[in-house]
């Protein structure tokens, strides 16, 4: 396996644009990809396209607003994990010599309300049992009981990733907070999960270039961010557990370790799918990267600020940067090259040598990736 450089990274601003369409949105991640690359169009050789909810051949769509070249594109789908499925696929190619060098963009232009509302109702949707949000205020409700996490660990969350995405230009949503409060007086969505424990739709996209470390020294003098390995897993289907987010988590971090040599302690970085605040708090003991009790306490104390120990979601993670679904797995690489290369502004952490990323995609039948990307 020959190591792999991410040579260059573009994201557009998260938001929502209606006046664009999803491949001119595209296209703007890609030609800053390029750029930062330093390297033309016309040199990529084949690229793979992530899309949630646009049509079958969005990829085939960014080409043609930068112009025919008629490389082989692949169209990929995995829900919100889609971004990083592509990143994968993109790192496998390269790593195994299939490509010395080649494009991943990952690119949603999302409906208002909450994901999956676009979707034909079944019964249990009609009653609120298997609508995303009751389920995660669900989720919530059977933390607390467990005392797992209290309520205002859960905002702490919030409250964290927020105030990052403030220092995040590209970020959709820039709302200080200084306490839990903030979180609780919001508007309320399902009992008891308020609006500022939810990530937002949005539109956005984000583009990664991959290559080989000798491709790479032709183009860059600077330090080069390699991704070492990754995984990729889904759920496993067990009667009642309509949405086990948790044990697909775990098994994709173990594989991920196991396949890179890296160990939970040797993180310095972290971007994980903070869909809900219930999520990241869980998806942190998933990771390995504390234990169950540890998590909530850890919170409140900031260990998991920009200037913790441990900074979890530096980019203002999907609460605060926005969760254009399947632009959201590349656009975690983009922050890790930014932090690596200390190009992240105000939220720049202090010599990050190895980050993790983690996405989960779907529901009945998930699909999810970790990924780790090292200086």
């Amino acid at each position: 396996m020959r190591e792999v450089v991410v040579l260059g990274v573009g994201m557009t601003q998260f938001g929502r644009f209606p006046e664009k369409v999803p491949q001119k949105i595209g296209a703007e991640a890609v030609v800053e990809a390029l750029k930062d690359a330093g390297i033309k169009w016309r040199q990529i050789p084949m690229m793979y396209c992530t899309h949630s909810s646009g049509g079958n051949t969005d990829g085939q769509l960014i080409e043609a607003e930068l112009g025919h070249i008629g490389i082989p594109i692949v169209n990929v789908a995995n829900a919100c994990a889609g971004g990083s499925t592509s990143v994968l696929l993109a790192y496998q190619a390269v790593a195994t010599g299939l490509y010395d060098l080649i494009m991943t963009v990952g690119v949603d232009q999302a409906p208002y309300g909450p994901l999956g509302g676009a979707f034909p109702p079944d019964p249990l949707t009609v009653m609120g049992v298997s609508n995303m949000l009751a389920k995660y205020a669900m989720k919530m409700q059977r933390a607390i009981y467990e005392k797992r996490y209290t309520l205002d660990q859960m905002a702490w969350c919030s409250v964290k990733n927020h105030n990052n995405g403030c220092l995040n230009p590209r970020a959709q949503y820039k709302i200080p907070m200084k306490g839990p409060e903030a979180v609780h007086n919001s508007r309320m969505v399902a009992d008891p999960m308020t609006l500022y424990h939810c990530c937002p739709t949005g539109d956005g996209a984000a583009a990664a270039i991959l290559c080989t470390q000798k491709v790479a020294r032709k183009y860059s003098r600077g330090p080069l961010i390699k991704i070492v390995g990754g995984a990729l897993t889904s759920q496993i289907f067990i009667r009642g557990e309509l949405a086990d987010t948790r044990d697909v988590s775990v098994r994709a971090a173990k594989q991920a370790y196991e396949i890179t040599g890296i160990e939970p302690k040797d993180v310095d970085m972290v971007e994980l799918h903070d869909n809900f605040t219930v999520s990241e708090l869980e998806h942190i003991v998933d990771l390995q990267l504390c234990e169950e009790d540890e998590v909530g306490p850890l919170m409140e104390r900031g260990h998991f600020n920009l200037n913790g120990p441990l900074p979890v979601n530096p980019s203002g993670g999907l609460i605060a940067k926005g969760h254009p679904a399947s632009a959201t797995g590349v656009a975690q690489i983009a922050e890790f090259v930014w932090q690596m290369r200390g190009q992240a502004g105000q939220r720049q952490l202090k010599s990050p040598k190895i980050g993790l990323s983690h996405l989960c995609g779907g529901d009945e039948g998930m699909a999810t990736t970790v990924i780790i990307t090292k200086r």
